[in-house]
């Protein structure tokens, strides 16, 4: 009898914690708070199923937001007006042969209205990493650019998932809702 209520007390005395926790203002890493415009959002690009495009609807997913695949029933549009990756060579070998290669991620974004009013702005995220080449192991090299192409693009959508929420209008939690006359003026 005692062992198991040795066991139960541990998990018993996470409860308060977790309450604590909520009343802070503490979410879990995934939740990000996004303006309320953004509760139904369309992601518009010209790779709609790229890697990018899937991050930003699985992180928008895990906030709350629906995402709709067209662009009529949604109240935001997060336009990806464009992501390009590009390779500039950095060094090379007394033998004229690259050993160091940066890349280059940029992505150009806006959020919309429905109707096309522009609710935020174009803006741009450039990221960049260096890595190392070797002509004797290039299918290594290949899947090292490979991953740091993936680890730029998880990067880039936190950033703009980050950056909407600046979004001057009042910031609510999609998931949270108020009773209409939660506030009473005084006269």
């Amino acid at each position: 009898m005692w062992s198991s209520a040795r066991f139960f007390f541990p998990g018993f005395a996470l409860v308060p914690l977790a309450v604590i926790l909520s009343g802070c203002g503490f979410h879990p890493a995934g939740k990000v708070l996004l303006p309320r415009v953004m509760r139904i959002t369309y992601i518009e690009s010209d790779n709609p199923y790229g890697n990018l495009e899937n991050l930003l609807r699985r992180t928008l997913t895990d906030s709350g937001v629906k995402v709709v695949e067209t662009r009529d029933r949604a109240t935001a549009v997060l336009d990806i007006e464009r992501a390009t990756t590009k390779r500039r060579l950095l060094a090379v070998n007394n033998l004229g042969r690259p050993v160091q290669y940066m890349l280059v991620y940029r992505v150009r974004y806006r959020l919309l209205a429905p109707g096309g009013r522009m609710l935020i702005p174009e803006r741009e995220i450039r990221l960049e990493r260096t890595y190392a080449y070797s002509v004797r192991t290039e299918l290594a090299s290949g899947r090292q650019a490979d991953a740091l192409l993936a680890s730029l693009q998880r990067t880039a959508s936190r950033l703009i998932l980050l950056r909407l929420r600046t979004y001057p209008r009042a910031r609510i939690s999609v998931k949270e809702t108020r009773p209409k006359n939660s506030v009473k003026r005084l006269k």
